[in-house]
């Protein structure tokens, strides 16, 4: 989770052992980072603009993707090690071209876009040992979604968009998490 806030630390990770048994804490400055009952919580400031007005879903308040695809984008830039922040981007260009988030990107962050997406197609830093878990029928072929960020690169205007043979099965929901 994020805010464009400071907050207290110490405060907050006190207020989530005590309300929601919050284990394995990593607090710094702006930063929590924590465990309850077996989902990984981040929570921390961000200081930089919001581009899209979020949206609510399901009670939820959730940030657009052009914000969350901007992240992701300078999260690779920046690192490039996590394999879900690629197959995040494989994903959220279902719902955009690469175009948006570049110019999202370039709105958040005032970055060179340009560079970004080459960040995008470079492979070589992540770390792979680390497994990403998908939701049954989604798309879980690595080359397949190496394929799909290049193309994304050399035509950033490329929609792709679900195929019917993609589509997930529907969650049941009101079931809360499945674990």
């Amino acid at each position: 989770m994020f805010t464009t806030k400071d907050f207290n630390s110490k405060d907050l990770i006190s207020y989530l052992q005590k309300e929601y048994k919050a284990t394995d804490e990593i607090v710094f400055e702006n930063t929590v980072m924590t465990y309850i009952e077996d989902i990984k919580v981040d929570l921390l400031a961000h200081k930089y603009p919001v581009i899209a007005i979020d949206k609510i879903s399901e009670n939820v308040r959730m940030i657009s993707n052009d914000d969350i695809g901007a992240m992701k984008l300078h999260t690779i830039f920046q690192s490039g090690a996590r394999l879900k922040d690629f197959v995040d981007m494989y994903f959220l260009l279902e719902e955009n071209p690469l175009k948006s988030y570049l110019d999202s990107y370039q709105l958040k962050y005032n970055g060179n876009s340009n560079l970004v997406a080459r960040s995008l197609i470079y492979f070589d830093g992540i770390r792979t040992q680390y497994d990403v878990s998908m939701i049954q029928g989604k798309e879980n072929n690595w080359k397949t979604m190496q394929e799909r960020l290049k193309k994304a690169v050399s035509n950033p205007n490329l929609k792709f968009g679900i195929s019917l043979s993609k589509r997930a099965t529907p969650i049941n929901k009101g079931k809360g998490f499945i674990r």
